[in-house]
């Protein structure tokens, strides 16, 4: 059944056009905690729900450039971010995003006058999360959670007129959550299996485990963060090379270390890899302060920066282990892990979770055709489609939130365009 919409303002006219259209073509952006850049989608999506079917048209990731990358990563620390910096990062990197939209359909041979929609889930800034208490993290004795994405969808929007869904965690906070991980309902949609017991484990600059057991609903599942992931490993890997390299590719260097058992059982004492789920891990507990002890307290053991980089390669595995061992098998059983992230192309640290999970088979999501660095921006398209269509976009067992809800702003896109 079709609505008239002729009554209807302009902008609310495009949000019934695209509840009425069958296929839509929509473009993700996402960039995490690594910083490295935005990932960015060009994906045909039907359907909502479980009943959701998507297919990747163009896929690419796009690096942050100088300056902008020396912008968003003095935002980040303490002793240079300030408000005037975090309000101009937001409109840059909303620019940025806009100018990758352009570059993707161009590549896909579309303009976006083929598009239906933009979701943007923004550069992972900032997040505060209520327990973790520090002079900068709390207003007088209450503890405020909070999360700061920046790259303003109303950029997105403006410049390239499409209607665009941003800003996807504020409403699960809102409602008692975390607002992370925020990927568990796209996990749901894309990978649930009726007869498969299945885990997504990301390896971003934070992991994060989603557990979806055979034909679950959105009360059967949970997901969270287990910890550090690349973030640690890239901070190193950029000190040792004096900038030359961002991350270790392949995990080539890590492989030609020796893991130190006594700094690794140091780093498994971390607060956080202990803690009981709902968790989310803020940027700042495994960020350039804490990469900067790892590396201090290596050269107190006379680590070389190969070992060095093999024992922090298997604190991302063993923390997983661990969390799995503890949090997970004690809930559901696991029949195969799928690995997705940019670490999930790191060779050296998917062997060390592969032997930490034996005999569950580890693989990753280009097993089924999804490739890596895909799965999380398409997880945020996925919920970008509900949220224009009045569906929710969160997982309560996954973020500890009170309840389903919309996620995300919409910004209309300009009429006519």
């Amino acid at each position: 059944m079709t609505t008239d919409s002729s009554h209807l303002p302009r902008y609310l006219e495009g949000l019934v056009q695209y509840v009425q259209k069958p296929q839509k073509t929509v473009v993700g952006l996402h960039s995490g905690t690594s910083a490295d850049g935005p990932g960015v989608v060009v994906a045909r999506i039907s359907g909502m729900g479980q009943d959701t079917e998507i297919e990747v048209v163009e896929f690419e990731s796009y690096d942050y450039e100088s300056p902008l990358r020396e912008c968003i990563f003095d935002v980040f620390a303490r002793e240079t971010g300030s408000l005037d910096r975090v309000a101009q990062a937001d409109n840059a990197i909303g620019e940025y995003f806009a100018e990758c939209v352009q570059r993707i359909l161009k590549k896909a041979g579309m303009t976006t006058a083929d598009l239906d929609l933009i979701v943007s889930s923004g550069q992972v800034c900032y997040q505060v999360i209520e327990g973790q208490r520090d002079d900068h993290r709390w207003l007088g004795d209450e503890a405020v959670t909070a999360f700061l994405d920046l790259g303003a969808g109303a950029f997105i929007a403006e410049r390239t007129g499409v209607t665009t869904v941003s800003n996807l965690r504020q409403r699960d906070i809102a409602a008692g959550g975390l607002g992370v991980p925020t990927v568990s309902y796209g996990d749901w949609v894309i990978f649930g299996h009726p007869t498969i017991n299945r885990a997504l484990h990301n390896l971003g600059g934070i992991a994060n485990p989603t557990v979806i057991p055979a034909g679950a609903d959105l009360d059967g599942m949970f997901a969270f963060d287990s910890g550090p992931a690349n973030m640690i490993l890239d901070a190193l890997v950029g000190w040792i090379t004096n900038g030359e390299k961002a991350y270790d590719e392949g995990g080539a260097m890590a492989a030609q270390g020796t893991v130190h058992a006594g700094l690794l059982e140091e780093l498994m004492c971390h607060p956080f890899v202990l803690q009981t789920p709902p968790k989310g891990a803020a940027r700042q507990l495994f960020g350039h302060e804490y990469s900067a002890g790892v590396r201090d307290r290596g050269r107190e053991l006379g680590l070389s920066d190969y070992d060095l980089l093999a024992t922090t390669a298997a604190f991302t595995a063993e923390s997983i282990a661990h969390n799995y061992r503890e949090f997970v098998f004690p809930r559901a059983k696991v029949d195969e892990i799928l690995l997705a992230g940019g670490g999930a192309q790191n060779e050296t640290v998917c062997r060390m979770i592969a032997e930490r999970m034996a005999p569950i088979p580890v693989s990753t999501t280009e097993d089924l055709g999804i490739p890596v660095e895909a799965r999380e921006v398409l997880t945020m398209v996925v919920i970008g489609n509900e949220t224009v269509q009045g569906g929710t976009g969160n997982v309560p067992n996954a973020t500890g939130s009170s309840k389903l809800v919309i996620a995300g702003d919409i910004t209309p896109g300009r009429p006519g365009r």
